[in-house]
C-alpha cells in the first residue's frame, strides 16, 4: 500500500498517523491519552483523530475502564501502518537495498556495541513478486538480548535498558516516555538496520499481518 505523504486524517499528517499504528500491536489496547502523548497533540484533536480512524475501520472500540473508552487497530490499521510514501524503485535497487539490510544484520549480531542482536528475518510484500520495480521493502526482525555478552550474562535487563537510553540521552536522544526508555536497546537497533531508507520497512515478527501473507525466513540464528 503506497500513500500520499502530503495527505492528512483530521488534520493530522498521514505520515504521523502511519506510525502511530505501525508502534502498536495487533493486541495491544490504548487510549486517547496515547495519541496525545505519541503524536503531542492536544486532546481535543486526539479525539477527532481517533472518531475518523475508527469511522474508516482502521481501529475498533474494545472495552471501556475507568470511564475510558480502549481501541485496538484493526487488519486494515495494520495494513496503514505498513504503507510506504516512497517512489517504488528497481528490482536492483531493491536488491542492493536489502544486501545492505543484511549486511547491517550481520554487523548487529558480531558487534558488541549492542546488546540485542537479530535472531530471524523474514520478508513478506511485493519484494517476494516477480514485480519489475518494488513500491517497498517489508521485513520483520526478531531481536534478542545477547545472552552471552558479558554486558548483559546474568544482569536485569530494565536496568540495562535504562542504562543504555541514560547514555543515548546524554549524546542528545528525546525520550517522551518510560516505555522508550525501556524499549531502546530495540528501538536503536531498528534504526540502525533501517539506516535511514524509505525503501525498507522494518516490522516485529509479531506482527499480525504475518499471520494474513506469505512471507520467507531469510535468516534464522541456529
Amino acid at each position: 500500500m503506497r500513500i500520499d505523504s502530503k495527505e492528512q486524517i483530521a488534520d493530522v499528517e498521514i505520515l504521523k498517523v502511519r506510525d502511530l499504528l505501525r508502534r502498536v500491536n495487533n493486541t495491544d489496547d490504548w487510549e486517547a491519552d496515547f495519541v496525545v502523548d505519541r503524536l503531542k497533540i492536544s486532546p481535543k484533536k486526539a479525539s477527532r483523530l481517533i472518531n475518523e480512524l475508527n469511522r474508516r475501520g482502521y481501529i475498533e472500540p474494545i472495552r471501556i475502564y475507568r470511564q475510558k473508552q480502549f481501541y485496538r487497530k484493526t487488519l486494515k490499521g495494520s495494513t496503514l501502518g505498513l504503507a510506504s510514501a516512497a517512489k517504488p524503485v528497481t528490482r536492483k535497487t531493491a536488491n542492493r537495498i536489502f544486501a545492505e539490510f543484511m549486511d547491517r544484520v550481520r554487523q548487529v549480531n558480531s558487534d558488541q556495541s549492542f546488546l540485542v542482536k537479530v535472531k530471524k528475518v523474514l520478508v513478506f510484500g511485493s519484494y517476494l513478486t516477480d514485480a519489475i520495480r518494488i513500491n517497498d521493502i517489508d521485513v520483520a526482525v526478531e531481536l534478542t538480548w545477547k545472552e552471552n555478552h558479558p554486558l548483559v550474562l546474568n544482569k536485569d535487563k530494565a536496568q540495562l535498558a535504562l542504562n543504555l537510553s541514560n547514555i543515548a540521552e546524554k549524546k542528545g536522544k528525546k525520550f517522551s516516555s518510560f516505555i522508550d526508555r525501556l524499549e531502546w536497546p530495540e528501538h536503536e537497533v531498528r534504526l540502525f538496520l533501517k539506516s535511514r531508507s524509505r525503501t525498507l520497512s522494518i516490522h516485529s515478527i509479531h506482527d499480525e499481518i504475518l499471520n494474513r501473507v506469505e512471507y520467507s525466513v531469510f535468516f534464522s540464528e541456529q
